[in-house]
């Protein structure tokens, strides 16, 4: 699932990237502010054309999570689902994804260039890629199928109970029609590759743009009842295949003889097997994290989809800033290697990492601060309730801190690769898997899945540390890395931003809000009930056993600081009129601690025939320690229909956009203030443009 998103063309900003600096001009301690200027200017412009083409596939990646959260909620069932969708591209990473990134397209890109684009070895080697690639993912999707059941037991196994029991099976289920999905990771990779290097970009930017819109269409089948669970699983397929798929005509175009070859004897599949050692050791240190993650994540309901949703949401500034500045840094790292101007090097190994914290932090506060509006806006809807929303929004708001390391760490691995060094990177990541793996069997016991968010921050932070002091020691430049203390003044901006918003956040919000309703109470309400009344709930043990009659699965209730809230359960009156309630009015007196609820109900499209069924019921969060709550009904004149207004979420999105704009003018007035270099030099040439767009005018 990640993958598809992951694999967005890169090659665009290698090639354009090449006139970041003109031949024989060097980035020195002696370089002029102006030619600084320009270098800096030209790696922007370069990195916006890449993140525009990155955009428009994460914005429908992210309407793909939404759709997912409306249709399916975050449960058991999303769990199974989004398990076995992952799978495959877990399966593929393992066995030939790392090959391919780092030998098997290389391999292809280098005899394009020693024989020619069009030259009958370029062909060949295409060819026998596209062979290689086949026939193993073919087979091995094969042997996925056939083991299904083992695969999804050693990713699941800690899960226990019956609801964990029964997404285990539908997990199998969908992976035996998604494990095909490898051949199609496979293919478009290939395909990816060659497009790219004869320079045609937009098909393989529009690819994963189009599997996004497959299984949007998929999941609104889903949810109209016009397919059923097969078909979702088959639709999903659909998508990957059709990502993949879709590029062939350009191909042809470009003059490919798709012919696929497959011969063990090639001096090429010789090479690879010799260079494939390092990347093996990474994938297997890789797919042990994996395992353990899974595991862990599936002993709470939801635990998987939470972490799914999360990892889209905060991989999108990643993957649209961090990857396009180092992608953009990287042929420029590669040049000042290949002359050994080590100063060169560290000087614009400094420049992308001053501009990927500048830019990132700004995002990370915003998803820490406002991590459950946003999980709101995007979410909640549907089948995702107000639980999930809270326990999403608390995983996003740790998981967030590990963008910046996490960025940080693949800036400095292009570094190595610039210096063609693939073992330096394989041992870091192979020590920050184990140092990960260690922190979230010891932080489970205590924090439930919150350990993994938790250890993925603080291994890619001691994975940056190392990175950075062994490119800096192997460098030997004195002061090398000296520019960076600039990152202090920027974390300040970056302090003062988030005591803003969180500020503004504060104001306002609703003394009550609703987190569960329902058109018929699911277990039994004792006849006190029959005339209506509210149950106040005093503790978290209370709720828990509270939650165990209304959750659909296993998945947790949502936190409540009992100390200053309560729970407050309102049954309506029984009867065949009723369907389901909304808080029309509450009243609070702090001094007393006494409250009053005015609830409205709203007739049912359909009255029942059995007049004693179970009341509609209404869960909600009081913010305020009351001790006394009553409660009075009026009846309403048409159905409870909450409109668009409500299930688009715009009141919440209208702050979020506001908390947003204050935030991030408070953090560019503090860099202005504090004299960040990159505020300046953005500020610089904004003048600059204004000034030559009013002389042309």
């Amino acid at each position: 699932m990640s993958s598809c998103y992951a694999m967005n063309s890169k090659a665009p900003c290698v090639a354009s990237s090449a006139t970041l600096y003109r031949r024989g001009k060097r980035l020195t301690s002696e370089t002029s502010k102006h030619e600084l200027s320009d270098a800096v200017s030209q790696l922007a412009k370069n990195t916006l054309a890449f993140s525009l083409l990155t955009l428009l596939s994460r914005i429908t990646g992210l309407l793909r999570v939404s759709a997912f959260a409306a249709v399916l909620g975050s449960g058991r069932f999303d769990d199974a689902y989004q398990l076995a969708n992952t799978i495959p591209n877990i399966v593929y990473e393992f066995v030939i994804g790392g090959m391919l990134s780092a030998i098997l397209i290389p391999l292809l890109v280098e005899a394009q260039q020693r024989h020619g684009k069009n030259s009958a070895e370029a062909w060949r080697v295409a060819n026998l890629l596209l062979g290689y690639v086949g026939v193993i993912l073919a087979f091995v999707s094969a042997l996925a199928i056939v083991f299904s059941p083992a695969i999804v037991k050693s990713l699941t196994h800690l899960g226990k109970g019956v609801h964990a029991e029964q997404s285990r099976e539908l997990a199998t289920y969908f992976f035996r029609f998604f494990a095909p999905q490898m051949f199609f990771y496979g293919l478009n990779a290939v395909f990816m590759a060659i497009l790219n290097a004869r320079g045609v970009f937009a098909i393989t930017a529009a690819a994963p743009i189009l599997n996004n819109l497959v299984v949007i269409g998929t999941l609104l089948l889903y949810h109209f009842g016009l397919i059923g669970i097969t078909g979702l699983a088959i639709g999903t397929t659909l998508g990957i295949a059709a990502m993949a798929l879709c590029q062939v005509p350009w191909l042809l175009a470009v003059g490919w003889p798709m012919r696929p070859q497959f011969s063990l004897r090639d001096p090429l599949i010789g090479s690879v097997f010799s260079l494939g050692l390092p990347v093996l050791g990474v994938g297997l240190a890789n797919l042990l994290a994996t395992l353990v993650r899974s595991n862990l994540l599936y002993t709470v309901g939801s635990g998987f989809t939470t972490y799914t949703f999360c990892f889209q949401l905060i991989m999108m500034p990643y993957g649209i800033i961090a990857v396009s500045i180092a992608t953009v840094l990287y042929p420029v790292l590669a040049e000042h290697a290949a002359k050994g101007a080590k100063r060169d090097f560290l000087a614009s190994l400094v420049v992308g990492t001053r501009w990927t914290v500048f830019v990132l932090l700004p995002i990370i506060v915003l998803l820490i601060v406002l991590a459950e509006p946003i999980v709101r806006v995007i979410f909640e809807r549907g089948q995702f309730t107000y639980a999930n929303t809270q326990l999403t929004a608390r995983f996003l708001a740790v998981y967030a801190l590990s963008i910046l390391p996490y960025s940080l760490v693949i800036l400095a691995s292009r570094g190595f690769y610039a210096q063609q060094d693939t073992r330096t990177p394989m041992w870091i990541n192979i020590v920050g898997v184990l140092i990960s793996i260690g922190l979230m069997l010891a932080f489970y016991p205590a924090l439930s899945i919150l350990c993994v968010p938790i250890a993925a921050s603080v291994t890619y932070c001691v994975t940056t540390f190392l990175s950075y002091f062994i490119l800096n020691r192997r460098l030997s430049v004195e002061d090398g890395l000296r520019d960076l203390t600039t990152i202090w003044r920027m974390l300040a901006a970056a302090c003062v931003m988030s005591l803003v918003v969180l500020a503004f956040q504060r104001l306002g919000r609703s003394p009550l809000i609703v987190i569960e309703r329902g058109e018929q109470f699911p277990g039994h309400v004792s006849a006190r009930y029959d005339a209506g009344g509210v149950l106040l709930l005093h503790s978290p043990e209370e709720l828990k056993e509270f939650w165990q009659l209304i959750a659909r699965d296993d998945t947790p209730p949502p936190p409540v600081d009992f100390t200053k809230s309560r729970v407050a359960v309102v049954f309506s009156p029984r009867g065949s009129t009723t369907a389901s309630l909304a808080v029309s009015h509450f009243v609070f007196d702090r001094e007393k601690h006494e409250g009053e609820l005015l609830i409205t109900v709203h007739r049912a499209r359909q009255p029942s025939s059995t007049a004693l069924k179970e009341p509609a019921y209404l869960v909600a969060i009081v913010r305020a320690p009351v001790e006394n709550l009553s409660v009075r009904f009026e009846i309403g004149t048409s159905p409870h229909r909450r409109g668009w207004f409500a299930a688009l979420q715009l009141d919440e999105l209208v702050r979020l956009l506001v908390a947003s704009v204050i935030g991030l003018g408070v953090y560019v007035f503090v860099s202005f203030i504090l004299q960040i270099p990159e505020l300046t030099l953005a500020l610089q040439k904004v003048r600059q443009r204004t000034k030559l767009g009013l002389r042309q005018n």
